[in-house]
C-alpha cells in the first residue's frame, strides 16, 4: 500500500490516523478544522487545505471520514483524478452506488468499511464490503486495518443494516445489561465501586471463555448451572417463553428497520 490520503478528523477520523501512525504509514490529512489539525505533530502526517493534483499523484488510497451531509461535495472534488485510486469509506448509512455516482464512475474501487466504538482500544467488531476488490487486494486492505481488531468480509451491502444493528450498537446493550447488574448489587449492599470491578471481573472472564471456547456457549451455561441450584433458579426466569431472546429480537429489528431508512435518506444520484 502507498501513500493515503484522510479526509476528515473527527473522533473515528483521528483513531484511523493514529492507528496509521503507528504502523509507520505516510498519512496526508485533509481537515479544515485548525483547533484539531494544531494537535497534530508527526512526521508522517502531512496536513493539506485542499485537495491538489500534486498530491493525489502520490496517493493510492483515500479514507473517507466525514459526516453523509459532507460527502457529495467532497466527492466530487475527486472527478476523473482517480484512477489507480481506492476509496475506502467510514461513513455511516451511505451505499457505495451513491459514492460511486459522486464520482461519476461506476467502475471506481470502493470499500465501504464499520467499525464500532471499541476501535479505541483495538478491539472493534468491524463489517468490510467491496463489489469488485481482487483477492490479494482484499489481503491487502486487512492488513492495513489489522489494528481496528477483527471484522468480517460481507457478502452483500444490504447486510450492513444487521451488523449495524447489532456490532454498531453492541457496546450499548452490553454495558445496559451491566448497568442493570450493578443497579442490583447496589441494593444488595455491595458497595458500587466493589460492584463495577467485580461485574469487569465477570465479564473478563466470561470473554475468556468465549475466545478459548466459541463453539460451546450451552455446554459452560449448564456447568455454572447445577441442577437444583441457585442458577437454575434464576435461568428458569431468564429463560421462560424466551422472553429475553424475543425482546433482543426485536430491540435488533426495529434497530435494523432504522438503519435501512437512514441509508435511503442518504442515498443520492447526481
Amino acid at each position: 500500500m502507498n501513500n493515503i490520503l484522510l479526509v476528515g478528523c473527527g473522533n473515528l477520523g483521528k483513531i484511523v490516523l493514529d492507528g496509521l501512525l503507528l504502523e509507520n504509514k505516510k498519512v496526508y490529512l485533509l481537515e479544515k478544522n485548525k483547533n484539531i489539525t494544531q494537535k497534530i505533530n508527526h512526521k508522517n502526517c502531512i496536513i493539506i487545505k485542499k485537495i491538489e493534483d500534486q498530491v493525489l499523484e502520490k496517493i493510492s488510497i483515500i479514507l473517507l471520514c466525514v459526516k453523509p451531509n459532507q460527502t457529495k461535495e467532497i466527492l466530487t472534488k475527486f472527478h476523473k483524478k482517480t484512477k489507480n485510486k481506492v476509496f475506502v469509506s467510514f461513513v455511516a448509512g451511505m451505499q457505495i452506488s451513491s459514492i460511486s455516482s459522486c464520482l461519476k464512475n461506476k467502475k471506481q474501487k470502493i470499500i465501504r468499511i464499520m467499525p464500532n466504538i471499541f476501535i479505541q482500544f483495538n478491539k472493534s467488531s468491524s463489517a468490510i464490503f467491496s463489489k469488485n476488490l481482487t483477492s490479494n487486494e482484499k489481503y491487502k486492505f486487512e492488513e492495513l486495518f489489522s489494528f481496528f481488531g477483527y471484522f468480517v468480509w460481507l457478502k452483500n451491502e444490504n447486510d450492513f443494516d444487521y451488523f449495524t444493528a447489532m456490532f454498531g450498537g453492541g457496546p450499548a446493550y452490553f454495558l445496559y445489561i451491566m448497568s442493570c447488574f450493578n443497579e442490583i448489587s447496589k441494593k444488595n449492599k455491595i458497595k458500587e465501586k466493589d460492584s463495577i470491578n467485580l461485574l469487569v471481573k465477570l465479564l473478563e472472564g466470561t470473554c475468556e471463555i468465549l475466545k478459548k471456547h466459541p463453539k460451546n456457549l450451552n455446554l459452560f451455561i449448564n456447568k455454572v448451572t447445577s441442577k437444583g441450584g441457585t442458577t437454575e433458579e434464576a435461568m428458569k426466569i431468564l429463560k421462560e417463553k424466551k422472553i429475553i431472546f424475543n425482546k433482543f429480537n426485536t430491540a435488533l429489528k426495529n434497530a435494523k428497520n432504522k438503519s435501512i431508512i437512514l441509508a435511503k435518506s442518504f442515498k443520492f444520484n447526481i
